[in-house]
């Protein structure tokens, strides 16, 4: 069997880093970002936000899907209004929490052509911003209401877990 370089003519890409710096885990979401411009400044710049935006995302992911489990047990409107406050709440929170994310690493290369590609790791610790999207659902009434603070501790709990076992699988 030809490999898919020589079948198509195809170059493998590598990334800045290998996937076990830059994957979430119990402690830490994590993101990669990239940025490309004939100045050094600016491509960091992008790739910062681009790490960014990737790692709101991640995060968001995580909370979506242990949420998942609250609404599976309301019904009609009343899941549709739970998920529509739960969301404007916590994602606010998360959106506001993501300006403390450091720069856990930073590759900057100079191409052929002159422009510079940059690739940057931006994490933040997992406990802050779980405990703070917990604390957001207790002070909204209407949230807390159908609120379990154990069973979200629990199913936040099985997604970090997931993430160290996705890690651990990846390695």
């Amino acid at each position: 069997p030809k490999s898919i370089e020589a079948a198509t003519g195809a170059k493998e890409v590598t990334m800045g880093f290998p996937p076990k710096e830059y994957q979430s885990d119990k402690e830490y979401f994590r993101a990669m970002g990239s940025g490309k411009s004939p100045d050094k400044e600016d491509a960091r710049r992008i790739a910062d936000l681009s790490a960014g935006r990737q790692l709101g995302a991640i995060i968001k992911q995580t909370i979506r899907s242990s949420m998942n489990d609250f609404t599976q047990t309301l019904s009609g409107n009343a899941k549709q209004d739970y998920e529509q406050a739960f969301n404007q709440s916590s994602w606010q929170f998360v959106d506001q929490t993501l300006t403390s994310a450091t720069v856990k690493n930073e590759k900057m290369f100079l191409e052929t052509d002159k422009t510079y590609t940059c690739y940057v790791i931006k994490q933040i610790s997992t406990q802050p911003i779980l405990d703070g999207v917990s604390n957001q659902i207790s002070q909204d009434k209407k949230l807390e209401i159908n609120y379990d603070k154990k069973k979200f501790a629990e199913e936040i709990e099985k997604e970090k877990q997931q993430m160290a076992e996705d890690r651990k699988n990846n390695k």
